[in-house]
């Protein structure tokens, strides 16, 4: 095990990815390649570390350099980026009938990688559970389920940045059982 990889690893943070047909056909085993989760949804979890205000990601080598499984590192960045949510003071400002996520910048999105932030903190502004919209990663807006206005606005949120920086995924998706899945009417 190299304590320069594992100190690197030890700071990565789980960022949430859109899945394109690219990703889906890249040789994992190649050292230069990021560490992709795919969550089976449509989405990847990659893992970076924050250096400055650029975002540097972890690759496979680091990773075996590191003595870490994917599983071990996923783990760790996950609780890395609930810590933060609150080193940013990540905060929910409704806006009609969506309440937005505000991070920072650049992890809103990731935010629903963070089960407890959903089953715990964020559950009583969707008491019939979550429909989200993240169109970009420094995006993320939440309504009730069952608020068919909320849906409306968050697929005018969608729009407006259809041509915004870092696309992450054009459609809202719902929460269930701990898992997010593209929403369609």
């Amino acid at each position: 095990m190299d304590a320069e990889y594992r100190n690197f690893c030890d700071q990565a943070v789980a960022y949430l990815q859109p899945s394109t047909p690219t990703t889906r056909t890249v040789d994992l085993t190649r050292p230069d390649i990021p560490v992709i989760t795919d969550l089976g949804n449509g989405l990847l979890t990659t893992y970076v570390v924050i250096q400055g205000d650029k975002l540097r990601y972890v690759q496979q080598r680091h990773l075996v350099d590191a003595g870490l499984s994917q599983a071990q590192l996923h783990h760790h960045a996950l609780e890395n980026l609930t810590e933060l949510s609150k080193t940013k003071a990540a905060h929910i400002l409704p806006h009609g009938d969506v309440f937005m996520v505000l991070c920072g910048g650049s992890f809103e999105a990731s935010l629903i990688l963070i089960d407890e932030l959903w089953e715990d903190t964020l559950d009583h502004f969707a008491p019939n559970g979550f429909i989200a919209a993240f169109p970009c990663r420094d995006i993320l807006a939440f309504c009730d389920a069952e608020s068919v206005a909320g849906i409306e606005q968050l697929r005018q949120i969608i729009t407006r940045v259809e041509e915004g920086d870092h696309r992450i995924t054009p459609v809202p998706y719902y929460r269930s059982e701990s898992t997010w899945r593209s929403y369609a009417d």
